[in-house]
């Protein structure tokens, strides 16, 4: 089932929604092959073991090291992912909080061309224009 925090967010935000949850599977994707990688390694050396064999046995606990190092490897790049995916939350709540005002500069600044356009004279034009100028301050 999909979220419904993805609504009722500004386009902008929305796309970073998408994103960071696209983020979050690929995370899990990282871990679980971290952990798949560190289980195989133990499950090669427990083989390598069980053959009686010097030699294998060498060898598979060397490469047993090697993979535990990789699925090791692979599970801070998923918390380093993380660590990303955090700030994209950031960056896209922020996004959210300063859209509106976004919305209303625009809105205003709409008004004003339609305004120039239909009545270059009208008084009103310079109640908007100044409307507008606070609206940037803010």
């Amino acid at each position: 089932m999909a979220s419904l925090r993805g609504i009722q967010q500004p386009e902008l935000s929305k796309k970073l929604f998408k994103i960071i949850k696209s983020e979050n599977h690929a995370i899990g994707a990282f871990e679980s092959a971290s952990r798949e990688r560190i289980s195989i390694a133990s499950q090669l050396s427990d083989w390598g073991e069980a053959t009686g064999d010097e030699s294998i046995s060498d060898l598979t606990d060397k490469i047993g090291v090697l993979l535990s190092e990789i699925g090791e490897q692979e599970d801070v790049y998923a918390q380093n992912l993380e660590d990303y995916r955090g700030v994209l939350k950031q960056i896209r709540n922020t996004e959210g909080s300063v859209q509106p005002s976004r919305d209303h500069k625009a809105k205003i600044s709409d008004e004003i061309q339609k305004l120039k356009y239909k009545e270059p004279q009208s008084t009103k034009l310079v109640q908007l224009e100044q409307e507008l100028v606070r609206a940037e301050a803010q």
